[in-house]
């Protein structure tokens, strides 16, 4: 219950936490671009209205309505309802409805017991935990590409027994990027057996950002900073091979986030991109630019992903794409070109 997560949130559960935002983020950008207007003043209210959340949840006295629509044009969160004059009430409920005048925005609710893994190629499975995809490669020993929100651990165990295998023959987690809806699940999933974590190193100097850094400087980094610590990992530089699927090369795409990869096995054509692209309304384009700490620079990392023969594109939020992948990758490239030209520039603002 979202009643719950308020409660431990409370309480200083910075995984409660990271669930909550998780679940009310979209909502949170569509309320502040309906009352702000404005791309850009929307985006900081996003960045700056978790930070307000997190800093007076142990004086909220109705966990029902964390978000109004008054202090979210302010970039603040409330901790009770308000009511703009002349303007009806919008707000973001614990349940996860909207009251007033916004339209709700469908969104998978949290973090639900998974469907069974699907078999997206030979002994490899897609398991979706809510609105992430994580992947698991089965073969004599078992590899976890992304592994979720924190908390996640109990879902991916179900997961592997439910194809016949056991969490102690998990050997590696290897992690697309640092956010916490990514590589949220790492400390956890590692802490409970032999499993070793990997991640780009420029990700993994990240990973020691704190709340409390990010309540100092608002930003992007809250997505790092909702990762819980690693007590060890492995960095991961480009080129690196991760001995499954034949050799599962890593592909560095920074953009994203710093450290951001995308894992290539040639001997399938699978190409795991985590977030560097995403599908949104089954359009396959570049990587968030909200979510991005360098949005151009992750379109430009792009280019790389064109010279690789893929067979289908594998996302870290959406479906299998098996349509022409190298055809949408080398379009996606030359409009990464077209963004180096100042008139591209001048005509998309």
């Amino acid at each position: 219950m979202d009643r719950e997560l308020v409660a431990r949130a409370q309480r200083g559960d910075e995984a409660a936490f990271a669930k909550l935002i998780d679940r009310f983020g979209d909502r949170l950008y569509a309320v502040a671009r309906r009352v702000l207007r404005s791309a850009g003043r929307s985006d900081d209210a996003v960045w700056q209205a978790p930070i307000d959340i997190w800093r007076i949840l142990p004086t909220v006295r109705d966990p029902d309505r964390l978000i109004s629509f008054r202090n979210v044009s302010r970039g603040r969160t409330a901790t009770r309802n308000a009511t703009p004059r002349g303007c009806e009430s919008a707000s973001v409920a614990a349940d996860g409805s909207q009251s007033g005048t916004m339209r709700p925005i469908d969104r998978p609710r949290g973090m639900r017991k998974p469907r069974r893994p699907l078999e997206i190629a030979p002994n490899v499975f897609e398991i979706v935990l809510g609105r992430v995809r994580v992947h698991l490669i089965a073969e004599e020993t078992l590899t976890l590409i992304d592994c979720g929100l924190p908390g996640s651990s109990t879902s991916i165990h179900d997961a592997i027994a439910a194809i016949g295998r056991t969490p102690s023959e998990l050997r590696r987690i290897v992690c697309t990027h640092a956010h916490f809806d990514h590589a949220g699940g790492a400390a956890e999933i590692a802490a409970g057996g032999d499993v070793e974590v990997l991640m780009h190193a420029a990700d993994l100097a990240s990973v020691r950002t704190t709340l409390a850094d990010v309540a100092r400087r608002p930003g992007r980094r809250l997505f790092v900073a909702l990762t819980p610590q690693l007590d060890r990992a492995t960095p991961l530089a480009d080129n690196d091979v991760v001995p499954t699927l034949g050799g599962l090369r890593v592909v560095h795409v920074p953009g994203h986030t710093p450290g951001s990869i995308c894992l290539h096995a040639p001997a399938t054509g699978l190409l795991f991109v985590g977030d560097a692209l995403q599908a949104r309304l089954g359009k396959v384009g570049f990587a968030s630019r909200l979510y991005s700490d360098d949005w151009h620079a992750a379109c430009r990392a792009v280019k790389r992903l064109a010279a690789l023969d893929v067979n289908a594109i594998v996302f870290g939020h959406y479906p299998v794409q098996r349509d022409d992948p190298n055809g949408l990758l080398r379009r996606l490239a030359a409009e990464a070109e077209m963004l180096d030209r100042p008139a591209y520039e001048e005509g998309t603002r």
